[in-house]
């Protein structure tokens, strides 16, 4: 959220001519914080790292895990299928050391990342 932030260029914060801004962003198994009725959030600022779509450079990295029962994730990112999202960046599945990475461009995030059940569904 902060980076967001930060790169807006009506500068939300108010830190006026000492406001620095975010290259790049990875975040690990972060929890989708945006909520509106757009479908991204984009980054505002322009820089020679930023997409031209208005992606972040950089990536949201989450673990996931197929079990007899199916493909199981971190429960906080489901809320991506209750209006909320993450800012325009592309999506890294991690599975385990014996397979590679699996990168998906952000402009195709909402069309991938499917409901995958909880890890533990009898948690709360």
């Amino acid at each position: 959220m902060l980076a967001v932030l930060m790169n807006d260029g009506r500068d939300p914060l108010g830190f006026g001519a000492d406001r620095k801004v975010v290259d790049e962003l990875y975040g690990f198994g972060p929890t989708p914080v945006f909520h509106d009725e757009e479908p991204e959030t984009l980054n505002c600022q322009v820089s020679s790292k930023a997409g031209k779509d208005g992606s972040f450079t950089g990536g949201i990295f989450r673990a996931v895990k197929d079990t007899p029962q199916g493909v199981v994730q971190d429960r906080a990112f489901n809320l991506v299928h209750h209006g909320f999202h993450h800012p325009k960046i592309n999506l890294i599945n991690l599975r385990s050391r014996k397979f590679r990475p699996e990168v998906y461009s952000a402009s195709r995030i909402n069309q991938v990342s499917e409901p995958i059940p909880d890890a533990n569904p009898h948690a709360r």
